[in-house]
């Protein structure tokens, strides 16, 4: 944003994607996020990837998402933050052994 042109390098952007969104909103990325997306054109498509469905996350796809597009999404609201038909583990290992604990 200090960057001189940074508004005019960014006017010709078609596509936003956003990965692990709910991962940078963790992050504090927040404010950033903000100031980027007030620098593109309205005109653009907007993609947020998440394997989460936080509440702020939801009213981020509020706001910048076009009236009338849907957010897709396999998590219910009122639901767990993750989808239940994700299997989910975790396994603690030494350091050592931890490539032998990949699946092959």
């Amino acid at each position: 944003e200090t960057t001189s042109g940074f508004k005019a390098s960014l006017s010709a952007l078609e596509v936003l994607t956003l990965d692990e969104a709910d991962t940078l909103l963790d992050m504090g990325f927040l404010r950033d996020m903000r100031k980027i997306v007030a620098s593109l054109p309205s005109s653009r498509q907007t993609f947020l990837f998440s394997a989460t469905s936080p509440p702020d996350l939801r009213k981020l796809c509020k706001e910048w998402l076009k009236p009338g597009f849907a957010v897709v999404s396999t998590v219910v609201e009122s639901g767990p933050s993750t989808n239940v038909q994700v299997e989910q583990a975790v396994m603690s290992v030494t350091l050592n052994q931890h490539l032998l604990m990949l699946p092959r």
